[in-house]
């Protein structure tokens, strides 16, 4: 049970910025943190504010700042000065970080996690440095220093927690010979989106656009979205590529063909992100479309890792938004390891359309178009949760996860539940078929899952799949649908066995009925049934969600890549878990 012991009486964050040639200063201003009881331990919350510790160590509250680095300059150092602190009264037990838990499998039992002795036996401060220099990214050819701040410091042999509520951040730069930012375009809105995210926002100033190196394979343009498919399909987009350009985009259609003949690469697959890097800076693209499941478009299987599993083969189409580096730069063939140094900030927006048939184009072509012209529709309004029981003991709901997520939905919509925890739902698919074929617009999911089924919804239950008037068969009002379970985006893999040759995220997609849009994993979602709120695809799920509402909507490629830019530096701070795995 928690209690609350200290009550948060302001929040706000305040930057104060004085840059220059030689350092850039700001100041960031906490809120009073708050205390719970959890059991026989404690856990400090600062609202806003993931989190993170790692398993068997103190869980405390952590801020990222991400500090835009002028051309020309690189980090000499950083440095961190508290100028007010105080020792909140009381004695304290922090919550020791717990591991995580595949969203696939059915645990009955965990074991909660253990203090780590090494680092609770310590009569120092804890984490011993205030702050956590990250590795420099870059967005857009801008470099952005990625800072984790710990706004308390806790001594686990006292129980005494210090809190900074004014912390004064100081990043010196010096000299480096101008390098060329390969992927810097200097267009407005790429400085606009980044100034949205960096604590030095006017600093950010048009610079030169380098000289290209290599000649561009390309003529036309400049496009804003581009379609990349097979000759045999490319045909059957063009109602797409038509109605994007009434939307206003300026829009075409790439063949895997053209691609192959024109650039260089060890594989199709890294042709195709050559063909991508060069339509961004020729044509200023922001969108791609991957017109084609794995055997038209390929995947890039990359490395990932957590709590133990390891899998060098996880499809990531990530490969094909993130455009700085080559993703295997020890070159030994592995994609997305450590030490290749991925910058997981996208330049591009990309997504699948998982179809192999004329008849599949149609179908998904035919759900986009008529949701991007059907914004008015009734049903636009209608949001469902549905939460699952993730284990038995002790009891962890999937309810209260995404009621969470319920804080973030704008008043004006009319949420419905379907939870295990409230028992009107227990695995039965069918509700949330009928929930779906009666028009419901969003669909926000956590539990168990696997590639043949979500929300105990087969991969054959669509209506023109199976021939069974009860499956899903809405002719209009499709679906949006965001799920932290395992494998359901699982696109090289097949369903349930007997069932058919895709997994369910894909059918969603390329039946005639379902959805316009997926997000799902492509192997495991990951939860911590000790800590809901910051659990590794809570964090994703919420930051989505808060993106897509908050404050104002913006489209989902947008909020799942705005998610990414502000979650990725603090996970990094977890050691159990390379992040590519997500």
């Amino acid at each position: 049970m928690r209690k609350s012991l200290l009550i948060a009486v302001f929040f706000g964050l305040s930057f104060y910025l004085i840059s220059g040639t030689a350092h850039i200063e700001f100041q960031v201003d906490f809120p009073t943190p708050k205390i719970e009881v959890w059991g026989n331990y404690h856990k400090v919350v600062i609202p806003g504010l993931p989190n993170y510790g790692g398993v068997g160590k103190p869980c405390l509250p952590v801020k990222t700042c991400k500090v835009y680095i002028p051309p020309g300059k690189k980090v000499s150092g950083v440095r961190i000065q508290p100028l007010e602190s105080e020792v909140l009264p009381g004695k304290y037990r922090i919550k020791p970080g717990g591991r995580f838990y595949p969203l696939i499998s059915y645990p009955l039992k965990f074991t909660p996690s253990q203090p780590d002795p090494s680092v609770y036996s310590l009569r120092s401060l804890y984490p011993a440095s205030p702050f956590k220099q990250m590795r420099e990214m870059r967005f857009r050819g801008y470099s952005i220093l990625p800072l984790v701040i710990y706004p308390l410091r806790y001594i686990p042999q006292e129980g005494k927690l210090i809190f900074y509520p004014r912390i004064k951040v100081e990043v010196f730069l010096e000299d480096e010979t101008l390098r060329v930012r390969s992927l810097y375009r200097a267009l407005p809105r790429d400085r606009e989106i980044l100034r949205k995210e960096v604590v030095n926002p006017q600093d950010i100033k048009s610079f030169p656009a380098p000289l290209s190196f290599k000649t561009s394979n390309l003529t036309g343009g400049p496009y804003d979205y581009v379609i990349i498919t097979s000759s045999d399909l490319a045909e059957y987009f063009e109602p797409l590529r038509t109605h994007k350009e009434k939307r206003g985009l300026k829009a075409c259609i790439i063949t895997l063909d053209f691609i192959e003949a024109n650039y260089e690469g060890r594989d199709l697959q890294e042709k195709i992100r050559n063909f991508i890097k060069d339509a961004y800076l020729t044509w200023h693209i922001d969108y791609v479309l991957l017109g084609g499941d794995t055997e038209v478009v390929p995947y890039r299987g990359v490395y990932g890792s957590c709590e133990g599993e390891v899998d060098e083969d996880i499809p990531c189409d990530l490969y094909y938004a993130c455009l700085d580096g080559d993703w295997d730069a020890d070159g030994d063939n592995v994609f997305g390891e450590p030490e290749d140094e991925v910058d997981l900030i996208a330049e591009v927006y990309v997504g699948r359309a998982p179809v192999e048939t004329p008849q599949e184009v149609e179908n998904f072509c035919n759900k986009v178009i008529w949701y991007e012209n059907s914004f008015s529709a009734s049903y636009h309004k209608k949001f469902l949760l549905v939460g699952e029981k993730l284990s038995d003991d002790p009891p962890v709901w999937g309810g209260d996860f995404k009621d969470l997520i319920e804080a973030l939905i704008p008043p004006q919509y009319e949420v419905s539940k379907r939870y295990d925890k409230l028992g009107n739902f227990n695995g039965n698919g069918e509700y949330i078929i009928q929930a779906i074929n009666e028009g419901t617009h969003l669909i926000n999911h956590i539990g168990h899952a696997y590639s043949g089924m979500v929300m105990w919804i087969g991969d054959w239950e669509f209506y023109d799949i199976s021939g069974d008037p009860a499956d899903i068969q809405n002719d209009e009002n499709f679906c949006f649908i965001y799920s932290q379970g395992c494998y359901a985006g699982a696109f090289d893999r097949g369903g349930f066995p007997g069932g058919t040759d895709e997994c369910v995220g894909e059918n969603f997609l390329r039946s005639q009925y379902g959805a316009f849009g997926v997000i799902m994993n492509s192997r495991y979602g990951w939860y911590d049934p000790e800590d809901i709120e910051n659990s590794l695809s809570q964090v994703f799920d919420r930051e989505f969600w808060d993106a897509v509402f908050n404050p104002q909507p913006l489209t989902t490629p947008s909020g799942l890549i705005r998610a990414i830019l502000r979650e990725i530096p603090a996970l990094s701070t977890t050691s159990t878990t390379s992040l590519t795995s997500l």
